[in-house]
């Protein structure tokens, strides 16, 4: 759950 929401965070600002 933790390296999902890692996940996300990190290829969030990838993606704007």
């Amino acid at each position: 759950m933790l390296k999902l929401v890692l996940f996300l965070l990190f290829i969030s600002p990838i993606c704007f």
